[in-house]
């Protein structure tokens, strides 16, 4: 249990869902329809999610190991590294898991014969290694990171899938594009959703970040500027499913728009309640709320179709 709790196992298992969804409705029905095989096919795809996976809980493992004091202060209760296990064994779980990532990386550039898939989780690893070492005392830059690793957990499929796609590029040039179109807006989603969650736990961290000497902008800047970019951003979301549901209602049905129109309603209910939010506990719960969002947003795919 600890150990699962250490990984973000809940976090693991939405990255592998939305994965298989993702896989499922762009590309596997796709290939089905026309008659194609795969090279990205269900037994790679499970490894490229198991892949992606370690690189993310590793991320999580390292994370832990670095900010043990600021974690004393801001959620003592949920102390895992120094509390309820021996920081040797998180390193061993850290360094493990960075060499599975690898080799399973490895293993898919030469089955795949795409080097590309080592040098995304390469990257990742080091992005998220940097981001818990330097990057996250930086206003902004460690949120705008983290945003980004949860977006290129969606953009990896397409990049894994590069042989397949070419080949549809020559059967018919405009699948390709509404493929790699709604691969781009699912990662948006998932970008902009984590950066505004970012903020807000560094709204709910404030205490213990302050002791570390951090500079998150919850530090620097006045609570009323830092929920101004949570609104805007927020709002660029709602501009995002608006035109979703004008320019691609094709790609949807009336059970997509139907649910787009309530992805909107639950969208300005959490502008709501970032507008209102005043200590920790709004913030702690606000925090809660937006994984459930993150998730209902990701959801949207069982909808779409290319």
């Amino acid at each position: 249990m600890t150990i699962l709790r250490l990984i973000r196992f809940t976090n693991a298992i939405i990255i592998g869902l939305t994965q298989g969804l993702l896989y499922y409705q762009f590309l596997y029905k796709t290939a089905f329809f026309y008659g194609l095989e795969l090279t990205l096919d269900i037994k790679t795809m499970v490894v490229l999610s198991l892949c992606t996976i370690l690189v993310l809980a590793g991320g999580n493992i390292y994370n832990d190991l670095q900010d043990v004091e600021a974690d004393l202060l801001n959620r003592p209760d949920k102390v895992i590294i120094g509390s309820r296990m021996d920081p040797t064994i998180g390193w061993s779980l850290y360094i493990g898991s960075v060499v599975m990532s690898v080799t399973l990386a490895i293993w898919l550039s030469i089955g795949l014969s795409n080097p590309w898939c080592l040098i995304v989780v390469l990257f990742c690893i080091l992005s998220l290694y940097a981001y818990s070492k330097w990057l996250r005392s930086f206003p902004l830059l460690g949120n705008l990171v983290v945003a980004l690793m949860c977006s290129l957990s969606i953009l990896i499929i397409p990049v894994a899938a590069r042989a397949d796609l070419l080949l549809w590029l020559r059967l018919d040039p405009l699948l390709v594009f509404h493929c790699l179109t709604l691969f781009g807006i699912f990662a948006l989603f998932a970008f902009l959703a984590n950066f505004i969650r970012e903020v807000i736990k560094d709204m709910e961290d404030r205490k213990g970040d302050q002791v570390m000497g951090w500079k998150s902008i919850a530090i620097l800047w006045p609570d009323n500027q830092v929920k101004l970019l949570l609104l805007l951003v927020f709002s660029t979301v709602l501009v995002l499913i608006v035109t979703i549901l004008l320019l691609l209602p094709e790609n949807l049905g009336r059970y997509g728009i139907t649910y787009g129109t309530g992805l909107i309603l639950v969208t300005i209910h959490q502008m709501y309640h970032v507008a209102v939010a005043r200590n920790v506990n709004d913030y702690r719960r606000l925090n809660r709320w937006l994984k459930m969002y993150l998730v209902l947003g990701l959801l949207f795919v069982i909808f779409w179709h290319v």
